[in-house]
């Protein structure tokens, strides 16, 4: 019996010493049996040793948080890179500063990743990513240089394989692996100021700026219109029933705070033009441009690139934003290529808006393309998107060798083209034209348009208003009138005698295609669809 006794106590003695041994070697499984005991948190939160300690916010210290708060932001597979900018207001005096950053991590089994982070552009950290769930915080004293300037850029580049047993793993994507930019994430900063002040308080509020919609009538116009004003101009706003701010009457003061920590901007010229400034709004460049259009207005990469495969450059533009609202009819392309192998020759695709309009190979010795491509106006709509693709049909070396990379650049030379300026045009050009004089628009809101309504008009107008048109109460102008209608909120005081009425309508919930169309201006007004706002147009 004590031999048998002897036995049972060395088989669990043994088992015991096996398990631990188990759970030791085996990262994943030793978070898997701690989180059941109950010794461990939902997520590992770890804080790098050699990195200083956190300030805490309080008094001297501002936090500047992350932009685009409950959104997801960060890396998606290998290889992959996510940025994020945070504000820096110009009027605070700033001793120093820190970057909080929180990184959440997933990895699968068997992955094998890099992860490298940079401030403005100088890298600060290299992490080795391990399999599992893992959450870091890394905390980085930032330099009086990173404090210079309107925002501080915060880069992830991730490289790595998660290959599960590919044979060839390289120049592929590896989808088993996410790093997301926690919402923790944020900038602090050491002031020495008393109170900070409303115009800092403003400058430094996420993206996007959350702006007060709380009547449509009469001025209430306004928020719908500097949303889109502000969104078009790089600095997102959208509408809401109880923002951050509030535009209101023409104060004397432009920004102002509340006693509840509200911001107000006031209602006037320079009210609005000091939101803008302190947001960062900026006119578009392709506004000091004329016909021909550059490319590099439009934010094309003209830079050198290496590539194996395919290289595809994407070329964006709004009619509302083009010179004299006009569309372009022909995209004037010009590439330097490298030479290829002998008798293998450039393949180039063109398409406009997912639609393929050109298709032709090119000497692969010649080293330049120089091509015009016609740009119909049937498929050009109010957002239009040209994407060019150069492909190397140059055959790979073996099962996992690929050919050498070659090279392509887009010149500057390259540029949409008005070869023929005429009369012609359809309704949607023809509109943007009259809206783009200078002799100004009208505005018009329902009172009881409803919040939902409100957006969907002010993404609307955001497609066919000119940034430089400007923009008056209807009852003030006499050009264009414009009116922001919807089912719940019919128009009830069209013009007497338009000779010229429009309506623009779609988007919304449904997410329907925007349309503009010429009305017959003795029928009677359409109304929009349910749950669609819509622009109703007429002088």
């Amino acid at each position: 019996m004590t031999e048998f006794a002897r036995l049972i106590a060395l088989a669990i003695t043994t088992f015991l010493v096996a398990t631990v041994v188990t759970i030791l070697s085996n990262p994943d499984l030793g978070r898997f049996v701690a989180a059941k005991l109950g010794l461990s948190s939902e997520q590992f939160h770890t804080v790098e040793g050699r990195m200083p300690q956190p300030i805490a916010a309080g008094t001297g210290a501002l936090p500047v948080l992350r932009p685009d708060p409950g959104q997801w932001v960060g890396l998606t597979g290998f290889p992959s890179s996510a940025e994020i900018h945070f504000p820096l207001p110009h009027a605070l005096p700033v001793l120093s500063g820190q970057l909080q950053l929180v990184l959440d991590i997933q990895m699968i089994s068997r992955g094998d990743g890099l992860v490298r982070v940079s401030i403005n552009g100088t890298e600060r950290e290299a992490l080795v990513l391990e399999p599992g769930e893992e959450r870091r915080t890394l905390v980085y004293e930032l330099r009086p240089e990173d404090l210079v300037g309107r925002v501080l850029t915060v880069a992830l580049t991730g490289d790595g394989t998660t290959n599960q047993g590919q044979i060839c793993p390289s120049n592929v994507t590896n989808l088993g692996v996410a790093v997301e930019i926690n919402e923790a994430s944020r900038l602090m900063l050491r002031h020495e100021a008393s109170n900070i002040g409303a115009e800092t308080a403003l400058e430094i509020l996420p993206q996007p700026l959350e702006l007060a919609q709380t009547d449509t009538g009469g001025d209430g116009a306004l928020p719908l219109l500097v949303a889109q004003y502000l969104t078009r101009m790089g600095a997102p706003a959208e509408l809401v029933t109880e923002g951050a701010v509030t535009l209101a009457g023409a104060e004397a003061v432009p920004v102002a705070e509340d006693d509840a920590g509200g911001i107000w901007v006031a209602s006037s010229q320079a009210g609005i033009a000091r939101l803008a400034a302190l947001r960062g709004a900026m006119l578009p460049e392709i506004y000091g441009s004329d016909w021909p259009v550059p490319i590099s207005v439009l934010g094309a990469d003209t830079q050198t690139t290496s590539f194996r495969g395919s290289r595809r450059w994407t070329l964006g533009y709004r009619l509302a934003d083009m010179p004299e609202g006009r569309l372009p009819d022909r995209l004037d392309l010009s590439l330097i290529t490298s030479r290829l192998g002998d008798e293998i020759d450039w393949n180039l695709r063109v398409t406009l808006n997912g639609t393929l309009i050109h298709s032709s190979s090119h000497d692969g010795r010649a080293g330049r393309i120089d091509l015009p491509v016609a740009l119909p106006a049937a498929r050009q709509a109010l957002i239009n998107e040209i994407e060019v693709t150069l492909v190397d049909p140059t055959p790979n070396q073996g099962i996992c060798r690929a050919g050498p990379d070659a090279a392509a650049q887009m010149l500057d030379e390259t540029v949409l083209s008005l070869a023929s300026p005429g009369d012609e045009a359809g309704a949607a050009e023809a509109l943007v034209q009259r809206l783009a004089r200078g002799d100004g628009v009208g505005l018009a809101l329902p009172g009881d348009l409803t919040l939902a309504a409100a957006r969907n008009g002010a993404a609307l107008l955001g497609l066919v208003l000119p940034l430089t048109t400007q923009v008056t109460w209807a009852d003030t102008t006499a050009g264009p009138r414009i009116a922001v209608i919807s089912d719940e909120a019919p128009d009830d005081s069209a013009l007497y005698g338009a000779a010229h009425r429009y309506l623009v309508q779609g988007g919304g919930r449904e997410l329907q295609p925007v349309t503009v169309e010429r009305l017959d201006p003795q029928a009677a007004l359409p109304v929009p669809s349910r749950g669609v706002a819509a622009l109703l147009i007429e002088w």
